[in-house]
């Protein structure tokens, strides 16, 4: 498949706002500014790019799995002994009983997806792997319809359906299928401006002014929901205060990262990163926690509530050194992380 640069770019902004997230920023309205977008950007993409081939249900699975849910468990598996670390160093965080406990807790994490009393999930951010999974279930059910428009939005209304009955009667299921539920419209809206054209017409010769003046003004647009909003947390399929407000606003700020995609000019190190973002997210927890607390004992900076520049300069600090990993990782195993292997493709 060809690769569209405009993607490439938008993942590029993705995944920067990502780290820039997990940075415990002080400023609560950036951070919810970014949070209300920021995942929502990655399903969008990865929606996009679904195709409506008929498949046995058998082939898809496997192959979704093998993309999904093989390197959600590689980058578990790497990052579990920095888990057990975190976990020692910080017992009254995640509690245990027993060295039985402190053993079995992170491995049972891997299938729960998250931490509860029974379990602790030691990589965070890899819950997108196996929420994308799901979400791509679910699209097998207008897939096996030709993805026509009315099985598009007739799951779309199923999905959102669910996502209330569970909020109303405050159920929270295991291996983020809940997350799935929420995130899987935004998937549908990637596969809709694909079917149309959409994205086409928005970036069709790009203007510079007016792609930059467009991304500033939805992205502002955004930035103001989000305070109608409140905090969006996919990771927890919690939509803020109003889930139809969080769909408009993540479309909101999805459409204004393109336009600022559009007009950034190639660049290889940007593309790499990019196409990248699946081995960043995966692996970044332990990294980005090395580098908070080496500029603590350099700087004498405090590992959270880090004011926005510091937070920037982390950022592109992590960036940087995730380029030789990510050639690294595509070389030694191209069928699992090579470009387009994971991800959104």
């Amino acid at each position: 498949m060809v690769r569209d640069r405009w993607a490439d770019n938008a993942k590029f902004i993705g995944i920067m706002l990502m780290l820039l997230g997990h940075n415990a920023l002080a400023n609560d309205k950036i951070f919810d500014f970014i949070y209300s977008f920021h995942m929502p950007l990655f399903f969008f993409i990865s929606g996009y790019y679904a195709n409506k081939k008929d498949e046995l249900i058998k082939n898809y699975i496997i192959k979704n799995a093998k993309s999904l849910l093989l390197p959600y468990l590689i980058f578990y598996i790497l990052t579990l002994p920095f888990g057990y670390l975190v976990i020692y160093l910080h017992p009254y965080n995640h509690p245990f009983d027993s060295w039985t406990e402190f053993i079995l807790k992170p491995i049972i994490g891997i299938f729960t997806v998250e931490t509860t009393s029974f379990a602790f999930h030691t990589n965070g951010p890899s819950w997108f792997f196996v929420a994308l999974f799901w979400v791509k279930m679910i699209y097998y059910i207008p897939k096996k319809f030709h993805c026509s428009m009315n099985s598009i939005l007739w799951s779309c209304t199923l999905c959102i359906a669910i996502y209330f009955l569970l909020k109303h009667h405050q159920i929270s299921l295991y291996g983020r299928v809940d997350v799935a539920v929420m995130a899987y419209p935004i998937f549908a809206m990637g596969y809709i401006f694909k079917k149309n054209n959409i994205i086409s017409r928005l970036i069709n010769s790009p203007s510079y002014i007016k792609n930059l003046g467009v991304g500033f003004i939805l992205l502002t647009l955004c930035y103001l929901c989000s305070r109608l909003n409140g905090h969006v947390e996919f990771s927890a399929a919690h939509a803020g205060y109003n889930v139809l407000l969080m769909y408009l606003n993540a479309l909101i700020g999805i459409i204004g990262v393109i336009n600022i995609a559009a007009i950034i000019p190639q660049n290889r190190y940007i593309l790499l990163i990019g196409g990248g973002t699946g081995i960043i997210l995966g692996l970044h927890s332990p990294i980005q926690q090395f580098v908070k607390e080496l500029v603590a004992y350099v700087f004498n900076i405090p590992t959270n509530n880090y004011p926005f520049i510091i937070a920037l300069i982390m950022v592109i600090i992590i960036s940087i050194i995730f380029i030789p990993v990510i050639v690294f990782l595509e070389k030694i195993l191209p069928n699992v992380f090579g470009k387009n292997k994971i991800y959104i493709r």
